[in-house]
């Protein structure tokens, strides 16, 4: 035989605590993301700064770039477009984008596909301001550009 616990009925002053808890929790968890978010940009800007300053080390090399993306990729199993990616990042914002936590990798590989740097600024600063997800920037992008 279970025991099965009856659910208990909390007061409304307990169910204030339980309320305030809870935000406390979400509040949290979103914070969180957006820390993990920074740092996976900013890591990525680096890693594209590496890896452009090593390229122009050895730009003599026609076919050095394909294996050291290769070589990348099977070192550290991020894939070669996003490898790709962290250095058009960098080409594109050669200075650190600190200065725009509000914009995720997400927000930014949109905004690297734009190759007209001045279009490029409008949306970022259109998806700064209107707080625009990283999802909708791409679809209005992309619409923009049919």
């Amino acid at each position: 035989m279970t025991n099965k616990i009856a659910p208990i009925t909390p007061t409304k002053e307990e169910q204030r605590l339980i309320d305030t808890i809870r935000l406390e929790i979400e509040q949290g968890k979103q914070e969180i993301h957006k820390v993990v978010e920074d740092v996976r940009t900013r890591r990525y800007w680096t890693i594209g700064k590496h890896i452009k300053t090593y390229l122009l080390d050895y730009e003599d090399r026609a076919e050095y770039g394909k294996h050291l993306f290769e070589l990348l990729e099977q070192e550290f199993g991020i894939e070669r477009s996003t490898l790709h990616r962290t250095v058009k990042f960098f080409e594109a914002y050669p200075q650190i984008v600190a200065g725009r936590p509000q914009l995720s990798w997400t927000h930014y590989k949109t905004l690297i596909a734009i190759p007209d740097e001045e279009q490029r600024q409008l949306w970022e600063e259109k998806a700064v301001k209107e707080h625009i997800s990283a999802e909708d920037l791409q679809i209005l992008v992309t619409q923009d550009k049919a």
